[in-house]
């Protein structure tokens, strides 16, 4: 019996490691940190595993799988697979940089986006538990679904970093620990990235102009430069969130709940 139990368990093991591995890769544009190989598993679901990581690379990236891993689960967090192999199920759809090469997203579409960024960003809150690079590439969205996925940045709330997020989709003053208050900031960016099809502007003279202590200021510029009308709700909408302050993550969820 024991012997039985033993084959059983050895079995199980080698089952769901044997899921970490490729059957008919195919490799996926790298990002910052290491390369894709997308994958369709012995058992015929899709998987992601990143590939090329050096050692701390490697490190951070099981570090924050396995704070996600340890949640329960949610509609729009990605699935963690094996944190071992860092490989994660493959969440339908294309990042939102990709489907935004074929132009902006339009009102409806982004109200749906924001709803859900928010209720990925609330379950992550609520654990203590902070995204820290919330940005188009990290983010898979198909249709009026949205799914959040690389956790490489992944931290506790208030754990001290040298590195933090995107400088793009960071806020002006500087960042060296991991806050609520920047994964608001930061999908702000990116829901405003989505409305305008554009990334954050660059100006001459600084790195980053969208990082801009008067939000106003900045998504009326956007307004400007990128559209003929705007969608007053929507703007009110995303300078609300942008003026949000530490620990403010409920009342940013309450404010894109607002019907646009």
């Amino acid at each position: 019996m024991f012997a039985w139990i033993v084959l059983w368990v050895v079995a199980a093991l080698a089952w769901r490691h044997a899921r970490c591995f490729p059957v008919s890769p195919r490799i996926m544009p790298a990002g910052r940190f290491g390369r894709v190989v997308a994958y369709r598993g012995i058992d015929g679901r899709a998987y992601v595993r990143k590939i090329d990581l050096d050692k701390h690379q490697a490190r951070r990236e099981r570090r924050g799988m396995r704070l996600v891993a340890a949640m329960p689960g949610h509609e729009a967090v990605g699935a963690v697979h094996c944190v071992r192999h860092v490989v994660m199920r493959r969440a339908p759809g294309h990042d939102m940089l990709t489907f935004l090469q074929n132009g902006r997203a339009n009102v409806e579409v982004v109200h749906a986006w924001g709803c859900a960024l928010w209720s990925a960003l609330a379950h992550l809150h609520r654990h203590q538990c902070v995204h820290g690079d919330v940005k188009p590439e990290n983010v898979v969205v198909c249709g009026y679904a949205l799914v959040l996925i690389d956790f490489g940045g992944v931290g506790r709330c208030g754990e001290r970093r040298s590195v933090v997020g995107t400088a793009l989709y960071l806020p002006a003053e500087p960042v060296f620990r991991l806050w609520p208050d920047l994964d608001v900031w930061a999908a702000s960016v990116t829901l405003l990235v989505a409305w305008t099809g554009c990334p954050p502007l660059l100006a001459p003279g600084r790195e980053v102009a969208w990082c801009t202590t008067d939000p106003h200021a900045a998504v009326e510029a956007m307004r400007r430069r990128y559209f003929t009308a705007s969608h007053g709700a929507l703007e009110h909408a995303l300078v609300q969130l942008l003026t949000q302050r530490p620990g403010t993550a409920a009342e940013a969820n309450n404010v894109w709940q607002v019907r646009i």
